[in-house]
């Protein structure tokens, strides 16, 4: 019994140590993120065509150490699909997209993970409703994050690997956030909604084939 009650202090110990070094601990900021660039994302991507979209100067203080491409691509016979790429290496530049929609005055509804056709990518899916009763709008979206060693859909584990690789003094490594939004109306039908996700979906697989190799020079693998 003894030694059971002395082990159980040691690991007590060491998490009251980890918990003091998690609180106290402020890494210097990074240096800007550099390795984004237009040209890793493609401004036609099957049907659809994209355009430059404006970034607001909040977004770009909020993100001072990332980088940032947003685009609104168009197709005929097709909802528009907002794409937005982040890459960084800091846990302020990659945080839960979650939680800017609800800052925006947001609710999230029906957040869940599907698959990729063809990819066999685990991303995440979520519906962001703004607006009141009766008078709502819907983008449904779909994120996921790139890392050296895999894709992730959890912002959970995303902070987990930075301060995991910040411990491990490898704090320069990438990792890219990717999102895909697309305006649901109220009007539209539950047929018609199930008929634009499943073209949200065909087009971040579309997308994923087009930056995947211009991500990562190997194979990227499934990581929850």
């Amino acid at each position: 019994m003894p030694q059971i009650r002395r082990a159980s202090y040691i690991l007590a110990g060491i998490m009251a140590f980890a918990l003091i070094v998690s609180l106290a601990w402020k890494p210097a900021s990074p240096p800007k993120f550099r390795m984004l660039s237009g040209a890793m994302v493609p401004k036609v991507v099957a049907d659809y065509v994209g355009t430059e979209e404006p970034v607001s100067q909040d977004t770009l203080l909020a993100l001072e150490s990332a980088q940032l491409i947003t685009r609104q691509y168009r197709a005929e016979n097709a909802l528009p699909i907002e794409f937005a790429m982040i890459g960084g290496t800091d846990r302020n530049a990659l945080h839960d997209p979650r939680s800017c929609l609800v800052g925006a005055g947001g609710r999230i509804d029906n957040d869940r993970i599907e698959h990729l056709p063809t990819s066999g990518l685990q991303v995440r899916a979520c519906d962001a409703i703004f607006g009141t009763t009766g008078n709502t709008s819907t983008q449904d979206t779909i994120y996921f994050y790139v890392t050296r060693d895999g894709v992730i859909s959890s912002a959970t584990d995303i902070r987990l690997r930075l301060l995991w690789t910040a411990l491990l003094m490898r704090r320069g490594e990438p990792i890219y956030f990717l999102r895909f939004m697309t305006p649901i109306a109220v009007a539209e039908s539950a047929e018609q909604k199930k008929i634009a996700h499943e073209k949200l979906v065909k087009f971040a697989s579309a997308m994923w084939r087009e930056i995947e190799p211009r991500l990562t020079p190997r194979t990227v693998n499934n990581e929850m």
